[in-house]
């Protein structure tokens, strides 16, 4: 379980397990199989990884994925997010097709304070938010984008989180410096329900809630 510096009345663990969540159970559509990331899914994932590159370094705001990065690499980072899936630290699910032979796209849940403390948060935001809420944020595959795929995964994810009802509260994240989610979000009738504003130079975070 990952550890962080704490000040006063801020917890020493980052999981959703000390509140007693367990995660979302997965689940199939007629077009796609939504269930926990696996090591085994490094070859599939690296291929919608490295398919996706460019929207990826927008929507993370760095470099990754690397132009050099490779299929071990990325075992690595799976199994890393394994790990985190079953110790109940967060949450990751990879989408897949029916037949599951190709990867779609990747959605990850971690505790709201966490991700706050993450896109530097003020601490009288990060200390109020319960830490059985999940910052969902989610990408597709660059190539499924024209097909409608986002707009879908997000009614389904909307769906599901209502009818799991895992988190006390659900709130999907992305930045300024995405617009495309940014609307996508908003199309969907979600409300912005917290702003992180970010120095000069630098994306606010938005977190939109149903």
């Amino acid at each position: 379980m990952r550890s962080f510096a704490t000040n006063a009345g801020r917890r020493e663990t980052v999981s959703f397990t000390q509140d007693g969540c367990v995660a979302p159970k997965a689940f199939r559509t007629s077009t796609l199989s939504v269930r926990p990331l696996r090591v085994s899914d490094a070859e599939a994932d690296f291929a919608a990884l490295m398919d996706s590159r460019e929207e990826l370094r927008r929507s993370s705001q760095s470099s990754w994925p690397d132009d050099d990065f490779n299929v071990e690499r990325n075992r690595d980072d799976l199994a890393r997010h394994q790990m985190e899936h079953e110790a109940g630290d967060a949450f990751t699910y990879t989408v897949m097709d029916v037949e599951e032979t190709r990867c779609l796209g990747c959605i990850y849940m971690v505790p709201l304070p966490f991700h706050l403390m993450r896109v530097g948060a003020a601490e009288e935001l990060i200390e109020g938010a319960e830490w059985d809420a999940a910052a969902i944020y989610f990408w597709v595959r660059s190539s499924h984008l024209r097909e409608g795929l986002e707009v879908e995964l997000l009614a389904h994810i909307t769906e599901w989180m209502t009818s799991e009802r895992t988190f006390s509260r659900v709130l999907y994240s992305t930045h300024t410096e995405d617009p495309r989610q940014v609307a996508l979000f908003r199309d969907a009738g979600l409300r912005e329900a917290i702003r992180v504003r970010r120095p000069h130079g630098h994306a606010d975070y938005l977190y939109f809630e149903a």
